[in-house]
């Protein structure tokens, strides 16, 4: 175990009552800032080069606080490192506005990307104009530690309060990273439409934050060949952040499976020249008509798509 002392904070808000004031009721939200928040997210990062350099394990979680010591709710965050090692808070913050003003925020999650680009999706209200709604803030890897310097974005306004003495919400909050490209961020909360008791509705939102890798795709096309399957090529003109490439078949449903039993090694990788590529899918059903997608895999581990509305191999 570990013993790790973050930051002073102050998790009582309202003596643990229900506490967020919205528009038009007296009845308030509970924040549950007794505990942490769902939920303890952790990546491992193998790059030796780049901004997510030197290979480390992370972990990122939040809490409710009192941001002001005047009960005002906000958010406590943190990534920390090499748990299985010497352990420590890389990086922590408190999260109440950018820049800071008298609105709640809480009930938040928090993921980080393959690019080491962390976010947080919460609830934000107030008592006169803001009603309960979904946001998200956001820092990229290269920003000063510690810091939310993005802005917030909005997933949804909510246009109602809810009425109800004991003002539980939420239980919980989650932000999730899509696998497909492990960059996307999909959060989902709960609001309400109008104010009304035991009528909340739920949002589900994505963002990005990734930037995009140094390649350029400028030719990406698939052909029957016959009794031998389909062959995918694609031609490159800027290498020089590229670790390799993945073949998906897409099916019918859009589902997605890889092709290639391991990653094609980009043939000019680290270099800002150009390469030529193909790729034979020998278990292709030539009854059909193929569609592929090509996803390539940056030196950072980051993850792009390539040849979406797909690449048909005819029969």
């Amino acid at each position: 175990p570990y013993d790790l002392s973050p930051a002073a904070f102050d998790s009582t808000l309202c003596g643990y009552n229900p506490c967020v004031p919205q528009p038009a009721t007296t009845d308030k939200l509970d924040t549950l800032s007794d505990r942490l928040m769902y939920r303890l997210v952790y990546r491992r990062f193998t790059a030796t080069t780049g901004p997510t350099a030197p290979a480390h394990e992370t972990w990122v979680v939040d809490h409710t606080v009192d941001a002001t010591g005047n009960d005002q709710a906000g958010i406590r965050w943190y990534e920390l490192r090499n748990l299985n090692g010497t352990g420590s808070i890389f990086q922590q913050g408190t999260f109440a506005g950018s820049p800071q003003d008298a609105k709640h925020r809480w009930m938040a999650s928090t993921n980080i990307d393959s690019q080491g680009n962390i976010a947080l999706g919460y609830s934000i209200s107030d008592g006169t104009t803001q009603f309960p709604s979904v946001f998200y803030t956001a820092r990229l890897v290269s920003d000063p530690l510690g810091t939310l310097p993005q802005g917030e974005g909005t997933l949804v306004s909510g246009t109602g309060s809810q009425l109800m003495s004991g003002g539980r919400w939420g239980d919980y909050t989650t932000l999730d990273i899509d696998p497909t490209d492990d960059c996307t961020f999909w959060h989902t909360n709960e609001y309400y439409a109008a104010t009304a008791a035991f009528a909340w509705r739920t949002r589900i939102g994505s963002f990005r934050l990734c930037l995009p890798t140094a390649v350029s795709v400028v030719a990406f096309a698939a052909r029957w060949e016959r009794n031998a399957g389909a062959r995918v090529s694609w031609r490159t003109k800027n290498e020089s952040q590229i670790l390799g490439f993945n073949v998906y078949r897409v099916s019918g449903k859009g589902s997605l499976s890889r092709v290639n039993p391991t990653l094609i090694h980009a043939k000019r990788s680290g270099r800002p020249t150009s390469a030529s590529y193909a790729f034979l899918d020998r278990l292709a059903a030539r009854k059909h008509v193929l569609s592929y997608k090509l996803q390539v895999v940056g030196l950072t581990g980051v993850k792009s798509w390539y040849g979406v509305g797909s690449a048909p191999a005819r029969g």
